[in-house]
């Protein structure tokens, strides 16, 4: 018979977790052995499909540990952006031309101080988003996460996305993410222009 839960908490380390069955109860044991068809080990937090066994000792433990909705690579996946300083050349320059913007008076000094601010600030939520999925507690939405990086923030979840390997690889998640990278970009550019000076410049006599 199969049953169906929630991967709770994973030990990376030492190759073994918790599942948490959907009807509610105990925690079931799970080694990484009982999983089938994984690529890699839980992040936590993925529903699953298990069978009931018992270990060495008698004591109960999954087997036959599956993903539920396993979809194709191609329709659920997408490039993850790249990690390491190389593939970061995108948000490191963008933050250091806002502040050379300002340094030679095209851009009000905020401005590179808020989008540093939002970026710290975003990727801070990033992890605790990342520590939620680990841990099956509650997690932060999606629409939160964009708009933290429509205000600015997108530096930050572009390290965050890199460093933590989260939301790397949801194709829905990453179009709106890229929305905000231009976006922000096409903004802070129209700013710079003579028309974006006499908005801020109106802005602030106002």
């Amino acid at each position: 018979m199969r049953y169906q839960g929630r991967i709770t908490r994973w030990h990376h380390g030492r190759g073994f977790g918790y599942i948490v069955p959907n009807g509610g109860g105990d925690e079931l044991f799970v080694h990484a052995k009982a999983l089938r068809g994984w690529r890699g080990q839980p992040a936590g937090g993925e529903i699953v499909t298990y069978g009931h066994a018992r270990d060495g000792r008698g004591r109960p433990c999954a087997e036959e540990v599956r993903r539920v909705d396993m979809r194709p690579a191609r329709a659920t996946t997408a490039p993850p952006l790249a990690a390491g300083p190389g593939g970061w050349w995108l948000p490191t320059g963008f933050l250091a031309a806002l502040a050379g913007a300002s340094v030679f008076g095209r851009l009000p000094m905020v401005v590179p101080v808020v989008c540093a601010g939002m970026s710290a600030l975003t990727f801070l939520v990033y992890a605790l988003d990342k520590s939620a999925a680990r841990q099956g507690r509650w997690r932060i939405r999606e629409q939160s996460l964009h708009l933290l990086a429509l205000a600015g923030g997108w530096p930050g979840a572009w390290v965050a996305q890199g460093l933590l390997r989260h939301k790397t690889r949801k194709a829905s998640f990453r179009g709106p993410f890229w929305f905000t990278v231009v976006a922000n970009i096409a903004f802070v550019l129209w700013l710079a222009s003579s028309r974006g000076r006499m908005f801020l410049h109106a802005l602030v006599e106002g």
